[in-house]
């Protein structure tokens, strides 16, 4: 933002006005993935969406467990990062992201086994 050398000038410019937009996501050719981050239990479940492409802007996350109607609602910790604390949490999990901007909605179903891990990733076969 400054020039070498010039950057005594900018910092007494004082509130600098910054535009900002949003650019959607680009990745041609993969599916959406879900992380399970590490320390996640059956009590604590934490995943990063990965490759989300298009709108990319997640709004809300939900996962819904094995034999069961009930989406349950996830947290939004940052970034990409959701989380649910409840339990004990039964895979597989069926996800189902909705996007911020467009309202656009999908469901990956039994996207996370059984036998989910921590610190395993988890590919879909959707995206945006």
């Amino acid at each position: 933002m400054a020039v070498a050398g010039e950057g005594g000038k900018l910092r007494n410019r004082g509130e600098i006005t910054v535009m900002y937009r949003r650019t959607p996501c680009k990745y041609p050719g993969k599916n959406i993935a879900f992380h399970v981050n590490e320390g996640s239990t059956d009590y604590w479940l934490s995943l990063l969406v990965e490759f989300e492409d298009g709108d990319g802007d997640v709004g809300s996350m939900h996962i819904r467990e094995i034999n069961s109607k009930e989406w349950l609602e996830m947290t939004h910790i940052w970034g990409a990062t959701w989380c649910i604390i409840a339990g004990p949490l039964r895979g597989p999990f069926s996800v189902k992201l909705t996007t911020l901007s467009t309202g656009k909605t999908l469901s990956a179903r039994d996207v996370i086994p059984k036998n989910w891990v921590p610190k395993a990733t988890y590919t879909s076969r959707l995206n945006f």
